[in-house]
């Protein structure tokens, strides 16, 4: 699936949970292995703490990605 800049999404990761975040560049989930994504909110996992507005590793095959409005 073909994500565009901008984009508002939810990320299923099985290493950070679930959040909300926005694309902070053109991905594909299909062919990227890592794809550029900004959480929008607190995020927390055993090892670290991201804040919102931080870019959140995210990669294929671990992070499953839902789109919730697209962007421009």
């Amino acid at each position: 699936m073909r994500i565009r800049s901008g984009t508002r999404i939810i990320v299923d990761s099985a290493v950070n949970g679930r959040f909300s975040a926005v694309a902070a560049g053109d991905f594909d989930t299909d062919k990227d292995e890592r794809y550029p994504v900004t959480t929008l909110e607190t995020v927390k996992n055993i090892v670290r703490t991201w804040s919102p507005g931080e870019r959140i590793p995210c990669m294929r095959g671990i992070s499953r990605i839902t789109v919730i409005e697209t962007g421009h």
